[in-house]
């Protein structure tokens, strides 16, 4: 599973309450795997779960991955190619916590795009 923003909000490296804390924990007690992009609160998560792998690029947190889940909306994240994201994936699978995305264009990239509050 990649992860695209690990802090509570943007613009900050505050982990309270932050929901990245309670995927992980679950993800890795079901045995999964995460890699986790986030520039600035990394240094903070990292000190509750070292054992994930956490990259330089938002690029790399999706790469080979089955799912990608964003969880924080950084700017920098309405900015990706989308195109190449979807096609370094295992799968394609989006998972918006944020509504950062359109459903349209993330269809248009190849992904199964899922998000919060979106009607069947």
């Amino acid at each position: 599973m990649g992860i695209l923003g690990l802090a509570f909000k943007p613009d900050t490296d505050d982990i309270r309450d932050a929901k990245s804390l309670v995927i992980i924990d679950e993800v890795l007690k079901k045995g999964g795997q995460v890699k986790a992009y986030d520039r600035i609160a990394e240094d903070n998560v990292r000190a509750k779960f070292p054992q994930i792998t956490y990259t330089d690029d938002p690029y790399d947190a999706a790469a080979q991955t089955d799912v990608l889940l964003l969880v924080t909306e950084w700017r920098e994240f309405k900015a990706l190619d989308m195109n190449r994201v979807a096609s370094s994936m295992n799968q394609p699978l989006l998972f918006d916590g944020r509504r950062l995305f359109d459903k349209a264009a993330m269809a248009a990239a190849g992904f199964e795009y899922h998000t919060i509050g979106e009607s069947s």
